[in-house]
C-alpha cells in the first residue's frame, strides 16, 4: 500500500470511525508507513482516539501524534485555580515533607520581591 493510499485510509478512518474526533481539524501525512497526525483538537481523549484511530489502519507502521490540545474558549482554568490544584497536588503527595508543603506565603513574598525588581 502506498502512502498517499494509507494517508486517504487514515484520513477517512478519522472522519467516520468515532464521533468524538473532528477529522477535519486534524492532517495527515504519511512517509514509509509512519503516520504524522498535526493540528488541534479539544481534549486529550480526542488526541488518544485519533491515534488509537488511525493505528487501525492497515498499513500504518508507526504514528507521530504532534496534535496540540487546546482548551474550549472560556473554559480555560484561572491561575487561581491553577494555584489551588498545585496546592491540593502538594498536599496529596507523600514525597514532599510535611513541613516543606505549604510555600504559600515564601512564594508570594519571592513573587512580590521579583516584580519589585523589575
Amino acid at each position: 500500500m502506498t502512502d498517499e493510499q494509507i494517508q486517504q485510509h487514515v484520513e477517512d478512518a478519522l472522519d467516520w470511525a468515532d464521533p468524538s474526533v473532528d477529522g477535519s481539524r486534524i492532517r495527515v501525512t504519511v512517509d514509509g508507513g509512519v503516520v504524522i497526525l498535526r493540528g488541534g483538537v479539544d481534549m486529550c481523549s480526542e488526541k488518544a482516539t485519533a491515534e488509537r484511530v488511525a493505528l487501525l489502519v492497515r498499513g500504518v507502521k508507526a504514528i507521530v501524534n504532534a496534535l496540540a490540545v487546546r482548551a474550549v474558549a472560556g473554559l480555560e482554568p484561572t491561575d487561581t485555580e491553577i494555584a489551588q490544584a498545585a496546592v491540593r497536588a502538594l498536599n496529596d503527595t507523600t514525597t514532599v515533607p510535611e513541613g516543606e508543603r505549604n510555600h504559600d506565603e515564601r512564594l508570594c513574598a519571592g513573587h512580590r520581591r521579583s516584580r519589585r525588581q523589575e
